[in-house]
């Protein structure tokens, strides 16, 4: 036979000649939500001809051995693509596709060669090597090598179509990924979907606690990307966003301005504690009045056994509550079915339902269930908006469950000799403040006390770091501060509050710690005013008696946009000075810092 003539091999041909300069990128934007930002664009890749459609390139490419070939012909046009972008979209990150079968291929480490970004001017750190969860490499370990090598190299690792294969769980553990790419099938419909939230929001846990940013995929409503907003999702990407293109396609401005609106609709301060309602809030099935009867109701029950409850809506506004344990009850009795199977839902329905904001605190929340009456004391909470508007709802199962694990949090970072609560919580209350002011936050620590500790021995110090406590937790019980106290460790001690109390109280609080330390000197030494200890050239030497330095700012020192850690900076500066007071007069003091930043 003769070859050239033969339809496959001329098709085979045609493959081989499109890998040379066929092969066209295209750039689908992925979107900071909470921003309206584009942050980066996947690449893909679009043929000529027969294999203009990706899939068809793909299958082509291995049916006929030439997979490595063509996904090297797709990284190179896509490499040479973004050198020639404007300046806008060139600096953004560009997640390009790679089977890991490829990684099979002996080639695997020479896939991307850090010399020809170098030439054509690109950072591996832009480049995010997206590994597709659903196909399964062969050698694992190979495999593994291969992610190694482009890791060091700055390169990122995606793990796309998370949720949608069978390894994924294996696959997520191997390759340590930057990002985890949310599968179609869980964003679709995820604002009807109770199920497929509590999916996403363990996975948006999983990747806070792995460093890991979520993505979702498939957004076509902007429902989904409202739900996936609510569920702590903070990127996306799908045909409402953004279509491939030719060209980086920009966000339209009224999606930006939508997305930012959404986003701060849902948005409060405790989210990223994960304490406020909204963090725990899922959409339950909900209905407009009139439009389901109760027959309708009793065969969803009965159909779906994770449908604990329904809501009525108007407007967006929840009207009625109907809970399965209720909804049953009422029905109840030789008659009940008969009489209300025809009549409207919310003739069964709850108007006096627990409703609160969703920016309610998850332990406030729980006192307010607890002091309802007891027929309703297990139902759900339903969670609104400023505006009314239903965000979604909390199973008390739910409720039970954070709250113990805030317990376990706090328990987690708390100091073993004070039982104050550690780093962790004080980063985020500083976090919390810096975006609702007024606030002001109080440093405290002791002067002199490593050499107290050296002289005076552990028990004895562990006596000064828990009077100190003591003093703290009664200072802000007098002052009725809404505050919260905290334990860095050591001796320093962090005060975060909504307002400052008087300089006189703070006076107060230093003169009772002057008086009270006094049990935990000897007598000799009280007298002359200081205590003996070894400096570190090992020389013995007289050191002035502790005193306590009290160092407040407040969010008039602070500038617009400020990070948490300014305002330990500032703080430290302030503490200096008070420390300089200290030396001179022996008595422990305080100092507001009155310093205005400049505009």
């Amino acid at each position: 036979m003769n070859r050239t003539s033969d339809p496959v091999e001329t098709g085979r041909e045609a493959f081989v000649r499109m890998l040379d300069n066929g092969i066209t990128p295209h750039f689908q934007p992925i979107v900071d939500m909470y921003f309206g930002d584009v942050v980066g664009y996947e690449v893909l890749s679009r043929g000529e001809g027969p294999f203009q459609l990706p899939r068809a390139m793909f299958a082509k490419a291995r049916e006929w051995n030439l997979s490595w070939e063509l996904e090297r012909a797709c990284r190179m046009a896509a490499f040479q693509r973004i050198r020639g972008l404007a300046t806008g979209s060139r600096k953004k990150s560009f997640f390009i596709n790679v089977s890991p079968d490829i990684f099979d291929d002996a080639r695997a480490c020479n896939g991307f060669i850090a010399e020809t970004l170098r030439r054509l001017d690109i950072d591996p750190r832009q480049i995010v090597i997206e590994i597709t969860e659903t196909t399964k490499a062969d050698d694992r370990e190979h495999f593994e090598q291969v992610l190694r090598h482009y890791s060091d190299m700055g390169f990122q690792i995606a793990l796309d179509d998370f949720g949608a294969g069978h390894s994924g769980l294996v696959t997520l553990l191997r390759v340590l990924p930057h990002y985890l790419k949310l599968d179609q099938a869980l964003v679709s419909g995820v604002h009807r979907d109770t199920y497929k939230q509590h999916l996403i929001k363990a996975i948006v846990a999983f990747a806070a606690n792995v460093d890991a940013r979520v993505i979702g995929e498939g957004v076509e409503a902007y429902e989904e990307a409202e739900a996936l907003l609510r569920l702590g999702v903070r990127y996306a990407q799908g045909y409402l966003l953004g279509r491939p293109a030719s060209e980086p396609p920009v966000l339209a401005a009224e999606m930006q301005k939508s997305l930012v609106k959404t986003a701060r609709h849902y948005y409060c301060p405790h989210v990223s504690l994960d304490t406020s309602a909204v963090s725990l809030a899922l959409r339950p099935p909900t209905h407009e009045p009139g439009t389901v009867h109760c027959d309708d109701l009793h065969r969803l029950f009965n159909t779906d056994r994770s449908a604990d409850h329904v809501v009525i809506i108007a407007g967006g506004k929840p009207l009625f509550l109907v809970t399965r344990q209720h909804f049953y009850a009422q029905l109840g009795g030789p008659f009940g079915y008969s009489l209300f199977q025809r009549r409207p839902a919310e003739d069964v329905g709850k108007r006096d339902m627990l409703v609160v904001t969703q920016d309610t605190e998850i332990t406030f929340l729980g006192r307010l269930a607890m002091n309802r009456r007891i027929e309703d004391l297990y139902d759900p909470a339903v969670v609104v908006d400023h505006a009314g508007n239903l965000c979604g709802t909390i199973t008390m199962r739910q409720l039970l469950q954070r709250s113990m694990d805030l317990e376990l949090q706090r328990a987690a970072s708390a100091n073993p000799l004070t039982k104050l609560p550690g780093n962790p919580m004080i980063q985020k209350w500083l976090v919390e403040a810096l975006r609702n002011p007024p606030y002001a936050v109080l440093y405290v620590d002791l002067d002199h006390f490593k050499e107290y500790n050296d002289s005076y021995g552990f028990s004895r110090g562990d006596e000064m770091i828990t009077l100190v406590a003591g003093l703290l937790a009664d200072h802000l019980e007098k002052m009725t501060l809404a505050g919260q106290l905290g334990h860095l460790g050591g001796d320093d001690f962090v005060i975060v509050a909504q307002e400052v109390t008087s300089e006189a109280a703070l006076e107060r609080l230093c003169a009772e710690f002057d008086d009270r330390k006094q049990a935990l000197f000897a007598r000799e030494d009280l007298a002359r005013g200081a205590y003996r200890s070894v400096d570190r050239k090992g020389s013995v030497v007289d050191v002035p008696l502790v005193t306590l330095s009290v160092a407040v700012v407040t969010d008039r020192n602070m500038p617009q946009g400020a990070h948490p850690a300014q305002i330990g900076q500032l703080a430290a500066s302030v503490k200096k000075k008070v420390k300089a007071i200290n030396g001179q007069t022996c008595r422990s003091h305080c100092l507001i810092d009155q310093r205005i930043p400049e505009a």
